[in-house]
């Protein structure tokens, strides 16, 4: 009988010990979860976590029947990513600027801008992007943003039609992110939305896809088809779901010998953009029929913007926008690994060195920030978010910079004395 109560004790213990744990492992969540409210999923592998933090077709976004998508006017929402929180508002024309008139002011140079997610200035406040930076560096200059994260070249070349030549600029800068903006060009679709695309037909672009159909609301993908599977789903799981567990990982990373292990494995990243087969794919200097596609009909689409640039008596300027594997050696390294790139068929600086030779031929202005991007890198500058594929201020800022010295060294900046 003693012993039989010795083992229903040993029982009731054992529970109680069970319930007691379960309760301060709770009691610990939740108090996790309120003193550090950030810490979940910033440890996880970046192509579990990868997704478009803009979300600004859902939150700001409109259907357009020409351009697919623009931003509803007079809005404003807050931009919440991995790693950062800034407002987004836009003016009276749906664009993230400030209101600035069509009409010009006397001795005040004009410079309109194009772009996607990089020129719109997503993970920064606006008063922080290249945009608006580039605007204080330079005397008596304006900068009309005209930007919306998402869009291609083809869409940044029809918002200039159907926008930009109404500013009647000095330069039309159009900021060329190689990342993405050659998949853009001949998709039909992005995040799931339709959008306009051209075709290249008897040595010219010519517009498909439009009138645009309408996209249910709410319906934006979050590019799942791109993503590649992580090697460590239960520590993803875990990091997602648990801030105590988050917590604890973060402080036992911090353990240089542990910290060398998990890098070493990757289930631990110094520099942690996501990057996919379509990024990496550009770089391959014997580009397949379907790259070489998109790389006719790009450079296209270039050649039909600094057509009309010119027939407005603007400068087309092309800003070449580096990503972070061209940047950063040791994300390329990476990449190279996972997707066993030869160095004889890829090339980092590849896109860049075509475009620019083009550009020579056409005689048309060209900025290339990689250069200067690698050697602040080099340099051990931070120029990217570790999570997020954009800038951060540092990016901004140094973009700003070499684009300041840029126009003002050619001469872009006086009519008189063009490139």
């Amino acid at each position: 009988m003693g012993r039989f109560d010795s083992g229903a004790t040993y029982k009731k213990k054992l529970l109680l010990l069970g319930c007691s744990t379960v309760i301060a492992l709770v009691t610990a969540e939740l108090l996790v979860r309120l003193l550090f409210p950030h810490v979940r999923g910033t440890h996880q592998h970046p192509s579990s976590i990868w997704r478009d933090d803009f979300l600004s077709h859902d939150r700001l976004g409109r259907h357009h029947p020409l351009l697919g998508w623009t931003l509803r006017p007079n809005e404003e929402t807050v931009n919440r990513g991995w790693e950062f929180e800034h407002v987004i508002r836009t003016n009276s024309r749906g664009f993230r600027d400030e209101e600035v008139p069509y009409e010009r002011r006397p001795d005040i140079r004009r410079i309109v801008l194009l772009g996607d997610s990089f020129g719109m200035g997503d993970g920064v406040e606006r008063q922080q992007s290249f945009a608006e930076l580039l605007e204080n560096l330079l005397p008596k200059t304006e900068v009309v943003n005209l930007s919306v994260s998402g869009y291609g070249t083809d869409q940044e070349l029809l918002a200039y039609e159907t926008e930009g030549k109404k500013y009647r600029p000095d330069i039309v800068l159009l900021a060329f992110t190689s990342a993405n903006d050659f998949q853009n060009n001949v998709s039909k679709q992005q995040y799931g939305l339709g959008k306009p695309h051209y075709e290249f037909a008897g040595g010219k672009v010519k517009l498909r896809g439009v009138p645009v159909p309408e996209w249910p609301a709410g319906k934006i993908s979050d590019a799942t088809d791109t993503k590649t599977p992580s090697p460590f789903p239960a520590h993803d799981f875990l990091d997602a779901n648990s801030a105590l567990y988050a917590l604890a990982f973060d402080r036992i990373s911090r353990v240089p010998s542990i910290r060398r292990r998990w890098e070493k494995t990757e289930l631990l990243y110094t520099q942690v953009e996501a990057f996919y087969a379509g990024q990496v794919s550009i770089f391959n200097t014997g580009p397949s029929p379907q790259l070489a596609s998109a790389w006719q009909l790009t450079l296209g689409l270039l050649e039909k913007w600094q057509k009309e640039a010119l027939e407005e008596n603007a400068q087309p300027v092309l800003l070449l926008v580096p990503s972070h594997l061209q940047v950063y050696p040791e994300i390329w390294n990476r990449a190279a690994r996972q997707y066993d790139l030869r160095p004889e068929d890829f090339n980092p600086r590849y896109p860049n060195d075509r475009l620019k030779e083009f550009c020579k031929a056409r005689n048309l202005a060209v900025i290339d920030l990689l250069p200067d991007f690698r050697s602040a890198a080099d340099a051990g500058k931070s120029l990217y978010y570790k999570r997020n594929p954009h800038w951060n201020r540092e990016g901004h800022y140094l973009a700003a910079k070499v684009i300041a010295r840029e126009l003002s060294g050619r001469g872009c900046l006086d009519k008189k004395n063009p490139l």
